[in-house]
Order: structure tokens, then C-alpha cells, then sequence
């Protein structure tokens, strides 16, 4: 139980650093509500996915991708990118609860 604590403690201070962070980096309005909102729920997942050592190398790659693409106006590979690496990061949050229930099947 107090794992599950510390878990959700730290997913919201790392939540709170992330709306912080992207406030500081893009002005409001600089990207649309949808892309801005997709970048960022990609981000919250990827970091949920290295808090439980999963991140996948390309996840981070694609909402730098994304963002860039924002910031130069195209907002439709924006939202693509995003999406994808949401995709991404929700994989390998399921590949962190496989691997959490299943370890012992792979213990030596």
C-alpha cells in the first residue's frame, strides 16, 4: 500500500513538473488545444512507462517530433506524432504490468 502511495505521489509530482515544463516552453495558443493536449497526455504516459523502467528508446523521440511539428505549424503530423507515441507508451506500461505479474515465469 505504500508503494501504491509513493507511486501516485510521484506520478503527480511528475504531472505537475510536465504542465509546468510546457507552460514554460510554448506560450498559450502557440499550438492548438487538441495537439497541445495530446502531446502532453504522451507525455504523462511516457513518463508513467520510465517510472516502471519500460520506456521505450522512440517514445520520447516522437513527442520531440511532435512538438516540433507544432511549433511549425502542422498541426495534423503534430497530432499523428503524438498519437503514435502515446500509442507507444501505452505499450510498454502493458509490457510493465506483463512483466510485474509474470517474472517468475522468467526467473532463473
Amino acid at each position: 500500500m505504500k508503494n501504491i502511495k509513493s507511486n501516485l505521489l510521484m506520478s503527480f509530482m511528475l504531472s505537475s513538473l510536465l504542465v509546468t515544463s510546457f507552460s514554460i516552453f510554448a506560450t498559450e495558443g502557440e499550438y492548438p488545444a487538441n495537439v497541445s493536449a495530446a502531446i502532453e497526455t504522451a507525455e504523462k504516459a511516457r513518463l508513467e512507462a520510465k517510472e516502471r523502467g519500460f520506456e521505450w528508446s522512440t517514445t520520447s523521440i516522437l513527442i520531440r517530433s511532435a512538438m516540433e511539428a507544432a511549433e511549425n505549424g502542422n498541426s495534423e503530423e503534430a497530432l499523428a506524432l503524438a498519437e503514435k507515441a502515446l500509442k507507444e507508451a501505452e505499450n510498454s506500461i502493458k509490457q510493465a504490468d506483463y512483466a510485474a505479474k509474470n517474472w517468475l515465469k522468467f526467473a532463473i
